[in-house]
């Protein structure tokens, strides 16, 4: 159990701590004092769906002042990036998202966070967001489709980086 003062942080590195396999994401005021983090780190912790759930849920509701989260190689699925992405949605400070190399199976959820990283109205929010090296099988395939999926888009630059895709306007980045 982690227990702090919460006008003490702001900065949150757990890099491979295996929370996964821990009962920190157990109950529903584990983190949500961690409310005044600004970056939070979670890579490489075996977090799964259960944990996205989580972890978008927290976004929702409490985590409102942050401002980079990395969930990098994990083994978050459908459901629980979905979740965040509810999360990411909801919360306005949001600079920097990573949740890439994890197990997202779902085309659609990811053309659908491209949609949202690209949307004009959140032009001022997400600067860098990574969902590459996924599940989607047959990535030619995936990354032509999102080419051709996203090439209305104004101003959009595609660069394509060999197993990604990098996606970007005048000062922001996706990679996919």
């Amino acid at each position: 159990m982690m227990s702090c003062n919460k006008n003490s942080w702001d900065h949150l590195s757990l890099w491979n701590c295996q929370l996964g396999l821990t009962s920190v994401f157990s109950s529903n005021e584990c983190l949500h004092h961690l409310s005044t983090l600004t970056d939070i780190c979670l890579q490489e912790n075996n977090l799964r769906d259960r944990h996205g759930i989580c972890i978008g849920e927290y976004l929702k509701t409490s985590w409102h002042s942050l401002r980079v989260l990395n969930l990098r190689h994990n083994e978050i699925g459908d459901v629980g990036a979905r979740t965040i992405l509810e999360g990411v949605r909801a919360n306005p400070n949001l600079k920097e998202f990573y949740l890439d190399r994890n197990v997202i199976k779902d085309f659609d959820l990811i053309i659908e966070m491209a949609h949202f990283f690209l949307d004009k109205k959140d032009e001022a929010r997400l600067r860098e967001m990574d969902v590459s090296y996924n599940d989607v099988s047959e990535t030619n395939r995936y990354l032509e489709r999102i080419r051709r999926t996203l090439k209305s888009e104004e101003n959009v630059r595609f660069r394509d980086c060999g197993a990604y895709m990098e996606i970007s306007t005048e000062n922001r980045s996706l990679k996919v």
